[in-house]
Parts: structure tokens; C-alpha cells; sequence
């Protein structure tokens, strides 16, 4: 804690001589976004308990909350006088009634955790010698409230108020003068701390009591610009995932919100690669490893192979979720790329032809056959000066296509000869990663690009499955007629105008590329391009990268076996994301410092291609992209 900060709690403590503290969202606060939902995220191991599908837990716990404080006519009600309800409700046997009731008592135990604001205020009225005492409302019994206090650090309180004990209230206030008088304090130098307007300040204020007013994490993100403007119209459709994800979000970044900060935060996200990543990035990507997971399962899909220029990014995430599925699949980092499509094409001499005959204009002679043949033309000269050309010749079809093709006509064979060897270096690669293989096995990609899952099945001879974030209708012709599976998250074969999007930029490495595979020393060996993008896109993706999988090493964390049981709603993960994208302020000034310059370095040869990526061109794509799929999710513009 700053010594600004202490002063500041030093002075609104003053000479007050009992400091009173809130527990719930004062100095502990849930992970739930909700309370109810300690219902729902039990409500399984209640079923398994009793065994009992479709046992409402969640309902039947609420209304008999409800019929308990109606039916006691007191101001207050313990645990006891719920499950007494419980009972009555449902007729379980007494001993099934207490197992539900230790159940509830773990979860309530095991979800919440210190807040720091109030640990520091905490920490300052002991460094005062102030008499500290905890007055909360609960319904929870004495021996649970001490053991959470113990295992969140507050040990050294001097007294312990409960209403369940004393059968008066904060919501009416009562309880106040009876904490004043039994603690031989006089209002005057009481103060008390809480989150709750009503009963924590209003109430305490009527008897003269002196209070402190501490947002609670869950009320700053909902009154924060980014909730308001994403979630706050529907909010009452998301589901417990979505509430889960609230929870947490709120937690990690509306600690400390005070009202100032909460009135000059005008940005979702404030061009902060880290939120970006863990509010935006995160979700989309928990979301869509779960469904790779579960799809996989479904399908009895034993291996799923990763495409390595995001692979790495999204495997991480699958290493850390996969763990709590018993059934998930054996999941591989595989290197593919356009090139492996290309040289599975050359090896074909009627594609050879094809190729030879599409229209070139205006092109050096070196760039046109490393990029349709995958050859270096500079290592035939002789060629190229028999029929009348050099190495820095520009070629046109209409003016010298009898030439291209005679030099083509020699290099036949040398190109296939090439084609081959890749083709089979990339053979025994696949073979080392366990392809082919007796079981269903799939990739795992963002989009459909060059058919790689067509070209890595004809390569490994096994009919291989795609789990893509979207698929497209020519995937339709290319891959379901040919008995493959394949299935996309967000959509099903679409009709984009454009494949290219710029999610793929949050997704993909920013630094190397694979390419293809060459032999040295009897050792095949992988070829990279290093992607020479300025420094701050390789920063701010590489942030907003890390950031995601912060979200999803938190969210594990937090919840890990109970994964399994969640449903994630795809139009809602996606949701911040989208807005991100819609808004010009923010996702325009990222996207502009991303298209200044970018370069391409080979490994293999010292070669640099440098491209100019015009910002117009970038905007069309990423006008095109949002009414893809703002379309496909169903959503408005506005949001």
C-alpha cells in the first residue's frame, strides 16, 4: 500500500475509537456475479448426491430462502431455517438434508477470497490500535464465518457480530445501537465501513454512527463503461458461464474502482492490450476450446492437431482446459502452411499445366517461378539466357509467354523432383506426429485457408476432421464431399466476401512462419519466415496473446473440475470482442499502428520482401469482417 493511500485511510479513520467492518464484498468477496449462482454451480453435485436428474436445486434453494424469512416472521434466519423449508419442499430424509446443507457450506467456503481494498483498511485501523469488530448479515452459522476469516488473514479482530446470532438486522438498522452498547462505545467514535448503501451507511447514520462508504467489486463493473455499453441491454440472458466471466472480470479489475475513477473511465478498453486480451480475447477463446473438446468427444475423436501458426497460442489454452475431461483428445503443435498445399499440387503434372496458364502481368521472372513453382529460378541462369532472359527480367503474358513456357519445359522435372522430396520430408513429419493413425483424428484451426486439411489428408492417406472457429460454403465442395468432418464454432459454411479478418491478427504469431521442410545432414528441418512486423504489433498482440491465456489460467483456477459442466454461448463470448471491432476510436488507431510497414524475412536465404499494406485496403477488410459476422451471431451494429 502507498503512503498516500495510508494517509488517506488514516484521516477518515480519525478518532473514531471502534472501527466496525461489512464482511461480504467489504473484506471478502465472492467469485459469483451473482449469488444465486453457488446454486446453479452446485446444483450437479447435488443431483449425483441424490440421484436425481433434473433436480432444480437452484429454484428450490431460492424459494426456500423466501418461505423461510416469511415463514419465521423474525428479522433474521439461520441456515437451519432454510433447509427446515428444503425439507418440507422436497420430503428428503433428514440425513440426505444435512449432506446437501455441508455441500452448500463448501462451495460457500471455498469461492470467496480477500479484497485487497479492504485488507488495506483493515491493516491501517490495526497499525492505529483501533478496536476492530465485524458486523455482517448472514444466515450463515458462527464456526463458517470464523473459518473464513482465518483463511482470508483476518484474525486479530476483536469482536464478531452476526445477525443469525443476535436476531437483528443491518437492513432495518436495529443492530447498530446493540453493537454500540455492547462494545461501551459512544456513536460519535464508532465508525463503520461497508459496500451497501442502504444498510451499511444510511442506516448506521440514522443512530449518529459515523461510515465509510467501499464500492463493492461487483457494483463497480457494473456501473463501468464497459458493462454498461456490451452487457447491460439483455443482461438478464446471460447465462451462469457469462455471470462466471463477470465474476471474474470484475474481481481482477474493479478492486479499487472508487465513483471519480468509475466517472472518467469513458473506453471499454482503453486500447490496453491486456484487457483486450483477457476481456475480449479470453472468453472467445475458453469458449471455443471447450467446444473443440466437447465436439471431439462427440465425434470420438482421439487426436487433434493444432495448425502451428496459431496452434501454439491455442494449444496452451487446450493443455490447461483438457485436463478436466477424461475423455479428451491426445492434442499435437503441427506445422503446416500454403507451401505444403502448393508443393502437394506440383507434384501433379496436370496442376503444373494449370499453373503455367494463369495470367501473369508485369512480373519479375525470379518472383513468378518461386511463387507458382517454389523455385529458384537465379540457379538457372543458363535457362533463362537461352531463351533470351536474365534474372531481373519483368514478363508479361501477352509479350513473352512462348519464353516462359520453354523455361518452364526444362524445369519440369526439377520442379517435381523438388515438389516430391517436400512432400516427402513432410510424409515422415506427419508420421513422426502420429499420422496416419487407426483412430478419427482433426485439425484445429481459426479459418479455412489453402485447403491444408484436404492436402494434409492426401498426404497422410487418412481422412482427417477440421474444428474450425467458422467454416465456409466452399468448404461444402472441397471437404464434406470427400467424407470429411468438419464443424466451425461461430458459424457454418458462410458466404464471406472476404477471408481475411482481423481476429486472425489476435490469434496467429506475430514473429515466425512456418514454411516447408528441406533435408541437411540426413535431418529434415523445418524452414521458418521470421515476420518482421514493427515492434508495436509484435508487443501489443503478444500482450493481448498472454492476457488470454492469463483469462483462462484464472478462470481454471477458479473453477477447474467444474468446467465440464458449463455451456458457453457463442454470440455471448464474442460479444466484446465485436464491439471492440465496431468502434472506430478504439480498434482504428491499434489496426493503423499495425499497417504502417510489413516485412517478411526468410530464413533460408537473406532475401527481405517488404509489402505496404495501404489503410484503406486494411478497412475494407475490417468493414467486411464486422457484417460478416455481426450477421452470423444474430447481433445489431449498436450492440
Amino acid at each position: 500500500m502507498s503512503q498516500n493511500s495510508y494517509l488517506i485511510f488514516e484521516t477518515k479513520i480519525g478518532d473514531n475509537a471502534v472501527i466496525s467492518f461489512d464482511l461480504f464484498d467489504t473484506l471478502v468477496e465472492s467469485t459469483f456475479f451473482e449469488n444465486s449462482d453457488l446454486f446453479e454451480l452446485m446444483s450437479p453435485e447435488v443431483e449425483s448426491f441424490l440421484g436425481k436428474k433434473n433436480f432444480n436445486f437452484k429454484k428450490i434453494r431460492l424459494l426456500a430462502e423466501k418461505l423461510a424469512h416469511k415463514n419465521k416472521k423474525t428479522e433474521t434466519i439461520d441456515l437451519n431455517d432454510i433447509y427446515a423449508e428444503i425439507k418440507t419442499l422436497t420430503n428428503l430424509e433428514k440425513s440426505h438434508i444435512m449432506e446437501i446443507e455441508k455441500i452448500e457450506l463448501c462451495y460457500e467456503q471455498r469461492f470467496y477470497q480477500t479484497k485487497n481494498i479492504g485488507q488495506q483498511i483493515y491493516g491501517v485501523a490495526k497499525s492505529l490500535n483501533k478496536k476492530i469488530i465485524i458486523v455482517t448479515d448472514t444466515y450463515l452459522p458462527r464456526f463458517f464465518i470464523e473459518g473464513l476469516l482465518e483463511r482470508t488473514g483476518y484474525t486479530d479482530y476483536d469482536e464478531l457480530f452476526l445477525t443469525s446470532d443476535i436476531g437483528l438486522s443491518k437492513k432495518t438498522g436495529n443492530i447498530f445501537p446493540y453493537v454500540c452498547k455492547k462494545m461501551y462505545c459512544d456513536e460519535k467514535y464508532f465508525l463503520h465501513i461497508g459496500d451497501d448503501e442502504i444498510e451499511d451507511v444510511k442506516n448506521p447514520q440514522i443512530y449518529g454512527i459515523n461510515t465509510m462508504s467501499i464500492l463493492s467489486s461487483k457494483e463497480s463493473y457494473i456501473n463501468s463503461f464497459y458493462y454498461q455499453n456490451i452487457w447491460k441491454n439483455n443482461e438478464s440472458n446471460n447465462i451462469l458461464s457469462t455471470r462466471l466471466i463477470h465474476g471474474l472480470l470484475a474481481l481482477n479489475f474493479y478492486k479499487t474502482i472508487d465513483n471519480q475513477s468509475l466517472n472518467s473511465d469513458k473506453i471499454a478498453f482503453n486500447q490496453d492490450p491486456h484487457r483486450l486480451g483477457y476481456f475480449g480475447l479470453g472468453p472467445i477463446l475458453l469458449s471455443y476450446i471447450q467446444w473443440i473438446i466437447q465436439k471431439s468427444q462427440d465425434d470420438y475423436t482421439k487426436h487433434i492437431y493444432f495448425l502451428s501458426n496459431n496452434g501454439s497460442f491455442i494449444k496452451k489454452a487446450y493443455d490447461t482446459i483438457s485436463r478436466y475431461y477424461s475423455q479428451a483428445p491426445i492434442g499435437y503443435e503441427l506445422l503446416a502452411s500454403s507451401q505444403i498445399c502448393k508443393i502437394a499440387k506440383l507434384c501433379k503434372p496436370h496442376e503444373l499445366f494449370f499453373k503455367i496458364e494463369e495470367p501473369y502481368s508485369n512480373i519479375n521472372i525470379k518472383d513468378l517461378f518461386l511463387d507458382r513453382f517454389s523455385i529458384n529460378i537465379s540457379k538457372h541462369l543458363d535457362i533463362l539466357e537461352k531463351h533470351g532472359l536474365t534474372i531481373n527480367s519483368v514478363v508479361d503474358q501477352s509479350i513473352n509467354e512462348k519464353q516462359v513456357f520453354s523455361i518452364f519445359e526444362e524445369l519440369i522435372s526439377t520442379i517435381t523432383t523438388n515438389s516430391d522430396n517436400e512432400k516427402n520430408y513432410y510424409s515422415a513429419y506427419l508420421r513422426y506426429n502420429n499420422l496416419p493413425n487407426p483412430d478419427h483424428s482433426a485439425l484445429v484451426d481459426i479459418g479455412f485457408k489453402e485447403n491444408i486439411q484436404s492436402t494434409i489428408s492426401e498426404i497422410a492417406k487418412q481422412k482427417i476432421g477440421g474444428y474450425y472457429l467458422v467454416t465456409f460454403i466452399d468448404m461444402i465442395e472441397q471437404i464434406k464431399k470427400q467424407g470429411m468432418q468438419i464443424s466451425g464454432y461461430l458459424g457454418n459454411f458462410e458466404e464471406p466476401n472476404y477471408r481475411e479478418n482481423p481476429i486472425d491478427l489476435f490469434f496467429n504469431s506475430v514473429e515466425k512462419e512456418f514454411l516447408t521442410f528441406e533435408l541437411n545432414d540426413n535431418t529434415i528441418n523445418p524452414i521458418f519466415t521470421e515476420q518482421t512486423n514493427n515492434e508495436f504489433k509484435i508487443k501489443f498482440i503478444t500482450e493481448v496473446q498472454e492476457s488470454a491465456l492469463k483469462f483462462i489460467a484464472d478462470f481454471e483456477t477458479i473453477y477447474n473440475k467444474h468446467i465440464p459442466q458449463f455451456y458457453f454461448s457463442p454470440k455471448q463470448t464474442v460479444k466484446p470482442l465485436l464491439y471492440f471491432l465496431n468502434q472506430k476510436t478504439e480498434s482504428s488507431k491499434i489496426f493503423k499502428n499495425f499497417t504502417a510497414v510489413a516485412k517478411v524475412e526468410q530464413e533460408k536465404t537473406t532475401q527481405t520482401q517488404t509489402k505496404n499494406i495501404k489503410d484503406n485496403e486494411f478497412k475494407k477488410k475490417e468493414g467486411i469482417f464486422k457484417m460478416l459476422w455481426l450477421g452470423l451471431l444474430g447481433i445489431k451494429k449498436s450492440l
